[in-house]
């Protein structure tokens, strides 16, 4: 009996030092990722210091920053599986991949239930399970409404321009080489 219990040990040790090893695998792949986003973050600054401020230094800033969460993305994509999503507006609410964030009156009982407008996107793991919500604002029924209401949407401060200027985050960003041409365009 005891040598039993002597087995089940040893191959609870080697599996939890194996479960171990993955963990540290997966947080050392993260973390470098990291660092070398911070790499590249920290080079972007050093080329801004100093520099006069104009509209054209303006715009090639707003270009690096854009790169830099792009490769973040890429990072996230590519070496650790997880895909960034949105929806669209009167898309269905769903309770499994959102989260309500406000919540907008109708006069039109076809979009009740429905998302008025993506607030932050949502990200999933690579087996589909969601890791964040995405945070949206969703219709609600509201009978003393009149039916032809026109509903009126404010724009999110910083969520609606990047999500309408930049392409969905669900498809492939750009590659390296597309953005080494664009900044090549771009005079810093």
């Amino acid at each position: 009996m005891e040598k039993k219990q002597e087995q089940i040990d040893k191959l609870y040790e080697e599996n939890r030092a194996y479960k171990d090893g993955i963990i540290e695998q997966f947080q050392k792949k993260l973390v470098l990722g990291v660092i070398e986003q911070l790499d590249a973050a920290y080079k972007q600054i050093s080329t801004f210091e100093g520099k006069e401020e104009t509209e054209k230094n303006y715009k090639n800033l707003l270009l690096a920053f854009r790169e830099i969460a792009d490769d973040f993305l890429d990072m996230l994509r590519n070496r650790q599986g997880i895909i960034p999503f949105h929806s669209n507006s009167g898309e269905r609410f769903d309770p499994t991949r959102h989260n309500t964030l406000r919540r907008e009156p109708t006069g039109d009982q076809s979009k009740d239930t429905t998302i008025s407008r993506p607030m932050r996107h949502g990200y999933a793991n690579g087996d589909g399970s969601i890791l964040r919500p995405e945070l949206v604002e969703v219709f609600y029924y509201d009978a003393s409404l009149p039916p032809t209401t026109t509903d009126t949407m404010e724009p999110v401060v910083g969520f609606a321009e990047e999500h309408h200027e930049t392409p969905p985050l669900a498809t492939p960003s750009d590659s390296e080489e597309s953005r080494m041409n664009r900044q090549e365009n771009t005079t810093l």
